[in-house]
């Protein structure tokens, strides 16, 4: 019988065990632990992980020689998210693997659709886990919303998550063009890049815009942070059918970068849903914080919100925590207000506070520059990681899968080393007050 050996997680190798597995892969021998004389393996070596070889080549986490040794036949499993079509008949079979029944079991409707358009961020694991929650908790009859945990059914307004499913079976998978965006995306050390620079905003996003502040192309203009020569006040609602091609130019503002190994300026702002004063004692994890600061208008906070809610849900219980902080001028953006930064986290399924920052000292201790910035600390609030969720912006095409700042959570979860490699989170300018 032939050996056969699988290294699962193999981007999380150690650099010394890279290179003695390269040379079992070179000479195809090996020598047991306390032996002298090496033995000859002739079996198969396959690999696992969750992040891709590239990428852990491009941030010196693998070595380059050792991926072409074992990359021989290459499959990429696309994440649940990505096909939200299979969440339901997978879920199905693991409610008759543990009812061990040949029959599926009766499901409400409302959780079929809370199934089909959760996020998944535990991808199957977490549906798996769900299905055995679910088994606890129903009367062996029917399957019932309340049946299944908090972080799963409160997916069930939200239809953003189905349609970025949807639209990504559509797409190229992500993984094809990581070394693509790791070569025109990695950001300059000079000055001048944290300047503001313009991007395309989609007229779907356009739309949104609109239809959230009450059709006012005055307003929603406000909400992009467009200068006043390329102000959407300019044109009426029915410009949108004009436009051709069918975009817009809009400021875009990136994150400052503040230095790694800072510690988290602290503060005590009120929470807009229970109006409790929140400090950064009371709410940070035993593990590490997450502080976001955000908004309730900007295209690109709407654009992660829901992936942003099912990361705070599913990290919370694994020891970190999220805390979001809004600091835009309310007498400019009224829409940014404390009722309507409630209105906006029980849309979203929030289960972590949303501060209001009414002096914006906060904002200006973090250096915070734009709508979403992103600061994760470790367990002695020290900063680990800074910038974005992950590379998906408005209109790119790109699926939000917040897998940048995943991918530095489960770093701070497993004590080992955030990559250093990190990109500036892209989104509307904080609303300053004037002077």
């Amino acid at each position: 019988m032939g050996q056969a050996l699988f290294l699962d997680e193999v981007t999380s190798m150690d650099v010394s065990l890279q290179s003695k597995l390269l040379r079992v892969l070179q000479e195809r021998e090996f020598v047991e632990v306390g032996a002298i004389e090496p033995k000859p393996f002739k079996g198969q070596i396959s690999s696992a992980a969750q992040n891709s070889l590239e990428d852990a080549v491009q941030t010196g986490q693998f070595r380059d020689d050792l991926r072409y040794r074992l990359e021989v036949i290459s499959l990429h499993l696309p994440p649940l998210r990505e096909r939200s079509e299979n969440a339901l008949p997978l879920f199905q079979s693991f409610l008759r693997e543990s009812t061990r029944s040949d029959q599926d079991v009766a499901l409400e409707p409302e959780v079929e659709t809370a199934i089909e358009r959760c996020f998944w961020p535990g991808n199957i694991r977490q549906l798996q886990n769900t299905a055995l929650y679910a088994k606890a908790m129903f009367d062996g009859q029917l399957v019932r919303l309340a049946d299944l945990p908090a972080n799963v059914s409160r997916h069930l307004g939200s239809p953003e998550t189905r349609r970025r499913a949807e639209d990504q079976q559509q797409k190229p998978s992500r993984r094809a063009s990581d070394l693509d965006r790791r070569a025109s995306d990695k950001p300059s050390r000079r000055k001048s890049d944290r300047r503001e620079r313009v991007v395309d905003m989609s007229r779907e996003q356009i739309e949104e815009l609109l239809k959230r502040n009450r059709g006012g192309a005055r307003q929603g203009s406000q909400g992009t942070g467009c200068k006043s020569h390329d102000t959407l006040a300019r044109h009426e609602t029915p410009w949108l059918d004009r436009v051709e091609p069918r975009r817009v130019k809009m400021v875009l503002k990136q994150s400052s970068m503040m230095p790694l190994g800072t510690s988290a300026p602290i503060f005590a702002l009120p929470d807009s849903v229970s109006g409790d004063l929140q400090s950064l004692e009371a709410v940070c994890g035993e593990k590490g914080t997450l502080v976001a600061f955000i908004c309730n208008h900007c295209p690109f906070v709407i654009h992660v919100a829901s992936a942003l809610a099912a990361l705070a849900n599913a990290y919370a219980a694994k020891g970190i925590a999220t805390v979001a902080i809004s600091s835009n001028d309310v007498d400019a953006f009224p829409q940014d207000g404390p009722q309507e930064m409630a209105r906006f986290a029980q849309e979203q399924g929030f289960g972590f506070p949303y501060l209001y920052d009414e002096t914006q000292q906060v904002a200006r201790a973090y250096d915070a520059q734009c709508t979403p910035d992103f600061f994760l600390f470790d367990a002695e609030l020290k900063l680990v990681y800074r910038g974005q969720m992950d590379d998906s912006r408005p209109g790119n095409g790109k699926l939000n899968d917040a897998a940048d700042l995943a991918a530095a959570m489960d770093a701070v979860l497993g004590g080992k080393q955030v990559s250093q490699q990190q990109y500036p989170s892209s989104g509307c300018n904080i609303k300053w007050k004037s002077a």
